[in-house]
């Protein structure tokens, strides 16, 4: 069954894995959005990300989800899910989770990434779309290519020619007031200039190491004027103990554990530079339009980076090895791993490129 643009039809879209990959749906979802305009569009994602893109996207609703990584939180998931008739149901990205719902869904068309593979990794093998209830208009399949071209090789399935670019996403001004008020009680001003460190991952292997890190800073702090704010998590608190000890007493220094995603986008607006591994921050600043340098591992940047806003809002820094792209279960070299190989000067170059290509942040005293 082929569902018509101007059909009223119910159209659900499934992306229940990390930031990074949910960032890079948004295009898809847009696309669809804009490709069906009289449906009723549902993104199915996870319940920390829904309150910041209720303020990013429109026209779109949300679900408030159970906790779906239990088998019983997976089973309410999906008695959640049938209550509605779907015309159509989509996985956007490869997952057990995602494929799953989607097979389990009860919709009368089924189309995406429906093997159940894992998620861990699926920038190392072929992912194939599948198309069940209705006529592919290209069969197709993902594998070593951009993450960016995922979700919307989903849309080219379903014979979408023309795709929407949403970025930079924006916060309602209602929303950035209110993540400003909480900010602003934690002694945060968006108002004032200052530098953003995401120096945490998921993924151990993807983590550059916090000396680096910390050194990168000092140099910052030495050549810049600008404040520089440690964004993380509120559960790697335990993590950022060793950035209070080095920098306390440091009033240009400030620490920010959060995990409510739209007061951290709301610092990563405003901030002049963002600079992390390879993770979802990276991917929010990069959708928010803020200049970024991303540090990259066991997979290269045209695997996992982000799409930037424009070619000069991102660089990426990277050591490519006969290794990767490689599963992160493990490391073949953990005395000289992929992320350890990244230099602190060629970091530190990196920064100083950007703001060359910005002409902002020059060198000043301290402030």
């Amino acid at each position: 069954m082929e569902i018509s643009r101007d059909s009223q039809a119910s159209i659900l879209l499934v992306e229940l894995t990390r930031l990074g990959d949910v960032l890079s749906a948004i295009p898809a979802v847009a696309t669809i959005r804009c490709w069906f305009p009289n449906a009723s569009i549902t993104l199915l994602t996870r319940t920390p990300y829904t309150a910041f893109l209720r303020e990013a996207v429109s026209g779109v609703r949300f679900f408030e989800l159970p906790d779906s990584r239990t088998i019983g939180g997976f089973l309410s998931l999906l008695l959640l899910v049938r209550r509605t008739r779907w015309s159509l149901a989509c996985s956007l990205g490869p997952g057990r989770s995602n494929g799953l719902t989607v097979l389990l869904s009860g919709a009368a068309s089924r189309v995406g990434y429906l093997e159940c593979s894992p998620s861990e990794t699926p920038f190392r093998r072929s992912n194939p779309i599948f198309c069940y209830g209705t006529l592919p208009k290209r069969v197709t399949a993902f594998g070593l290519e951009s993450i960016a071209d995922r979700s919307l090789k989903v849309c080219s399935a379903l014979g979408i020619v023309e795709h929407v670019n949403p970025f930079p996403l924006s916060i309602s001004s209602s929303g950035a007031a209110a993540a400003q008020a909480v900010l602003s009680l934690k002694g945060i001003h968006t108002g004032e200039g200052y530098m953003v460190i995401h120096p945490f991952s998921g993924w151990n292997y993807r983590s550059w190491p916090v000396t680096h890190f910390i050194e990168l800073m000092q140099l910052m702090l030495d050549r810049f004027r600008w404040r520089i704010i440690v964004m993380g998590q509120i559960s790697e608190q335990q993590q950022f103990q060793v950035f209070r000890q080095i920098f306390q007493g440091n009033r240009r220094v400030m620490i920010l554990p959060s995990s409510d995603l739209i007061e951290s986008a709301e610092v990563l607006r405003h901030a002049v530079l963002m600079i992390g591994n390879d993770s979802g921050p990276l991917h929010l600043a990069a959708a928010l339009g803020t200049p970024a340098i991303g540090l990259f591992g066991p997979a290269e940047p045209s695997l996992t980076a982000p799409t930037p806003v424009s070619p000069d809002r991102l660089i990426s820094v990277y050591h490519r090895l006969g290794c990767s792209p490689c599963d992160q279960a493990r490391c073949l070299y953990p005395q000289n791993s992929c992320m350890q190989q990244i230099s602190v000067a060629e970091a530190m170059r990196a920064v100083e490129h950007m703001f060359q290509w910005h002409t902002a942040g020059a060198a000043g005293s301290n402030a």
